[in-house]
């Protein structure tokens, strides 16, 4: 293998892949870049078994195509570099990378390619569906923040992708809160679902905002590609039950409806007086006024604060975990936000206060309340 590329071109690849590289990869040969070069163009690996990443990207010109595994070291060295065009060429006999620039040289080591793991192929079963770059990144940054960092409940620490007729829906929950986001210009022409683990869905909020093109997502019961512009992802998808979310999405009559940044930033100045173990951040609804309140008896601490809402339902005092509540309204997009409540024990529905029926996008939270302690 012999050509000559443009060392942004390759840093570009190298840096683009390297965000599945992991330091404790279960084969030896993943801490290693793939290196595939054919009819001009040089497609760039790297996998840590469960996900894989490949970015193409042209080169300035083929002396001698061929294929290694090259030590993710490389990119050390390449990002050191500005701009110009870098030789590289492998020593088959000595397995050696040697990479050679105008005023120097440096020798890599690298493997046989035949010994990276090759990724799944797609079942005939398989199923597709197209969306833009944008509306990806969003659903998955609206959700992402629910999972679960429990790492015993792999279904709960992944995204849950749920296909239908008439909409496209990604949920993020890990019980004691969930988000939601569905889109009703989206749709599948059977339906179906999966749940994407953690880090592929981290690489892909990682990735999306460079890219504004189209991303084909094409799936069957095991693993799921997704490629978009010079770049596919291949994952395996998460075996396991997810919860009914619809299920438990409640129909609540008493509504309160607040300016979403002026709720949180009340909410963060008084949550700082809040228990450190309880965390408890209690709301006192009144007509048209909500009163945020937190203490911390052990060390004297209180704080309150109220504000003006508008609130016609059942007079109430409610309690949540500040952090929670704080990480909901943070992550919602609307300017006004809704809070459906039914009692101080039953799950609170969060939505854009003034969102019509017929908007193709909706976001949504759900938090479940904490006991206050009288």
């Amino acid at each position: 293998m012999r050509f000559i590329i443009s060392s942004s071109e390759l840093l570009m690849a190298l840096q683009t892949v390297s965000k599945v590289i992991t330091g404790k990869n279960p084969l030896p040969v993943l801490d290693n870049f793939l290196f595939e070069l054919s009819d001009g163009e040089l497609v760039v690996t790297a996998s840590d078994a469960e996900t894989t990443l490949k970015y193409r990207t042209k080169v300035d010109e083929v002396m001698e195509t061929g294929s290694a595994a090259i030590h993710a070291k490389l990119m050390e060295v390449i990002k050191e570099f500005p701009d110009q065009p870098l030789e590289l060429q492998t020593n088959d006999s000595a397995m050696i990378l040697n990479i050679k620039w105008i005023t120097g040289n440096s020798e890599i080591p690298f493997s046989n390619a035949d010994e990276y793991p090759v990724i799944p192929e797609l079942s005939d079963e398989h199923k597709a569906l197209v969306l833009d770059a944008g509306t990806l990144m969003e659903a998955v940054s609206r959700t992402q923040y629910a999972t679960s960092s429990d790492e015993s409940k792999p279904a709960l620490s992944g995204l849950y992708f749920d296909m239908g007729k008439d909409y496209f829906t990604v949920v993020g929950t890990d019980a004691q809160k969930l988000a939601f986001y569905r889109r009703h210009d989206i749709k599948a022409e059977e339906p179906s679902s999966f749940i994407l683990a953690k880090k592929p869905s981290s690489i892909l909020k990682a990735l999306l905002p460079k890219s504004d093109a189209e991303v084909s997502i094409t799936y069957d019961s095991k693993n799921a590609y997704f490629s978009y512009d010079s770049t596919l992802m291949v994952t395996r998808l998460t075996e396991g039950v997810y919860p009914a979310y619809q299920s438990i999405i409640p129909n609540n009559s008493n509504h309160l409806i607040v300016n979403r940044l002026e709720f949180l930033h009340a909410m963060r100045r008084v949550s700082v007086c809040s228990n450190k173990g309880s965390n408890l951040l209690k709301l006192g609804l009144s007509l048209n006024q909500v009163n945020i309140s937190a203490q911390d008896t052990e060390f004297s601490f209180f704080a309150s604060e109220d504000m003006p809402c508008q609130y016609e339902g059942d007079p109430m005092n409610i309690g949540f975990k500040a952090t929670i509540l704080i990480d909901i309204i943070s992550n919602l997009p609307y300017e006004d936000i809704c809070l459906q409540l039914h009692d101080p024990g039953r799950a609170v529905l969060i939505v854009g206060a003034y969102v019509s029926p017929d908007a193709e996008e909706e976001v949504s939270a759900l938090i479940m309340p904490v006991l206050i302690m009288q």
